[in-house]
């Protein structure tokens, strides 16, 4: 795709602020603190994420950043701006 849009301006849009990201356990649906082919980024609704972590969810593989955002932490967890998304 970035050879047949190689001309095309990158489009960035705003998730909504009542949209969350979490990382997820792909067998479980929980929270997990694995950054590894174990886990993924789902949307939720806010207030609909799991609200529970995954008991298997080690600390070897502890992400540095924010959980529900998906980027690095900045001090403030709810800022209450969505994040960009590049499409």
């Amino acid at each position: 795709m970035r050879v047949a849009l190689a001309d095309e301006p990158v489009q960035r849009k705003k998730v909504p602020s009542q949209i969350v990201q979490a990382r997820i356990d792909r067998s479980s649906g929980l929270l997990t603190y694995k950054a590894d082919e174990t886990s993924r980024f789902e949307y939720f609704l806010r207030g609909t994420a799991p609200t529970e972590y995954e008991p298997d969810s080690s600390s070897d593989n502890l992400l540095g950043g924010d959980l529900f955002s998906g980027q690095e932490s900045s001090g403030d967890k709810d800022s209450g701006g969505g994040d960009d998304l590049l499409f």
